[in-house]
C-alpha cells in the first residue's frame, strides 16, 4: 500500500475568521472568511479525505475502519488537527470531559493543545481563572457579563504552546494563527460572545447551564515550558505536550532524518516550514508549509533537512 497519506482539509467558516488560511496556506472556500481548516479528522462533522496513492479520494475514517492495524494499539483515531485564524476574538467557552460529553452529547470530551503559528503584537489568549471561584461566583460573572475580568490574559508569540485541559474556561484572542491538536470531538459550550450576532442576524447560542456544570473552578496553572529541547544527530526534537490523549513534538531537521511511527501508534505530521519530498519505502509525497500527513503505525519515512514539523502520536 502507498503511504504516507496526505489529507485534504475541510474548511469551516465562522464569523471570527479571517484571510490568513487562504493567503498563507492556500485554503479555498466560497466564503471569503475562513476560520478553521480541519487538517486531519475522522469526526462526523468534518471528515478528511486522502489525496493520492491507493486510497485517493477516500475518507480517512473508512480506510482506518478497513485497516485497524494502521492505528497500532488504538481502537480509533483519537485526535483532530486544525488550523485556526482568529481575525476577531472567539467566544469565551469551555469543553466537557469525556464522561460528561458521552453522557450528554454522544461525543468525546475535548482537551486541546494550541501551537502558535503567528501572532500580531500584543495579542494573546484567555486561559483559566485568575483565582479560584465558587460555582455561584462563576455563575454571577457569566450573568453580568464580567467573565473576561476573571480570566487570565496571556500575551503569546510564534512558537508558544499551551495545553487547554477539558473544563478550562478559555478564548482565543484576535490576531492569532495557530495549530490546534485536540481530542476527536466537536463539543463547545459558549458562556460569553461579546454581544455578537451570527450570519442570521440573531445572537449566537450560549450554553450557560452546561458550561457551569463542567467548568473548572481552580486557578489556572500555566503549562508552558515544561520540556527542554533535545539535540539529535539530525537536528532538534522538542516535546511540546504529553497528555492522556496525544503526544506532540516539534522536529527541526538540520540534516536528513529517518523517523518511524511507533509500533503502538499512528503518527500525524504537520509541516510548519520547509518544502520537499516526504519519502517512505512505499510512496514519495511532495510537501510544503501547512501540509498534513497520516502515517500508519510502524511506518518509517525520511524528513528532509531544513524542515520544521509537528509530530503527533497517541
Amino acid at each position: 500500500m502507498s503511504y504516507p497519506f496526505k489529507t485534504v482539509p475541510v474548511i469551516k467558516n465562522y464569523i471570527w475568521g479571517g484571510r490568513k488560511l487562504a493567503e498563507v496556506y492556500g485554503r479555498r472556500s466560497s466564503d471569503p472568511v475562513l476560520a478553521e481548516s480541519w487538517e486531519l479528522s475522522v469526526h462526523r462533522d468534518g471528515p478528511s479525505r486522502i489525496a493520492g496513492g491507493d486510497f485517493d479520494g477516500r475518507l480517512l475514517s473508512e480506510v482506518l475502519a478497513e485497516h485497524p492495524e494502521f492505528l497500532g494499539a488504538r481502537a480509533e483515531l483519537p485526535i483532530l488537527v486544525k488550523l485556526i485564524d482568529s481575525a476577531d476574538n472567539l467566544s469565551v467557552q469551555v469543553h466537557p470531559d469525556d464522561a460528561y460529553a458521552r453522557a450528554h452529547e454522544g461525543d468525546n470530551g475535548k482537551t486541546e493543545m494550541w501551537y502558535i503559528l503567528d501572532a500580531e503584537p500584543g495579542c494573546g489568549i484567555y486561559c483559566g481563572l485568575k483565582r479560584a471561584l465558587t460555582r455561584e461566583e462563576l455563575a454571577a460573572r457569566v450573568a453580568d457579563q464580567t467573565i473576561e475580568e476573571a480570566l487570565n490574559f496571556i500575551p503569546v508569540q510564534k512558537g508558544d504552546c499551551y495545553l487547554i485541559e477539558a473544563g478550562t474556561l478559555h478564548a482565543i484572542g484576535r490576531g492569532l494563527t495557530l495549530c490546534e491538536i485536540q481530542e476527536n470531538s466537536n463539543v463547545t459550550y459558549r458562556v460569553y460572545d461579546y454581544g455578537r450576532v451570527g450570519k442570521d442576524g440573531k445572537p449566537r447560542e450560549l450554553h450557560v447551564r452546561k458550561a457551569l456544570e463542567v467548568a473548572s473552578l481552580s486557578a489556572f496553572s500555566d503549562p508552558t515550558g515544561k520540556y527542554p529541547p533535545q539535540q539529535t544527530e539530525w537536528g532538534t526534537l522538542t516535546l511540546l505536550t504529553d497528555c492522556p490523549y496525544f503526544k506532540t513534538s516539534k522536529a527541526v531537521t538540520s540534516d536528513e532524518a529517518f523517523l518511524t511511527a511507533p509500533e503502538e501508534s499512528f503518527l500525524a505530521l504537520h509541516i510548519l516550514a520547509g518544502e520537499g519530498v516526504l519519502a517512505s519505502p512505499e510512496l514519495s509525497q511532495p510537501f510544503k508549509k501547512g501540509d498534513t500527513f497520516f502515517l500508519p503505525a510502524g511506518v518509517g519515512f525520511v524528513l528532509p533537512a531544513g524542515t520544521e514539523a509537528l509530530l503527533i502520536t497517541a
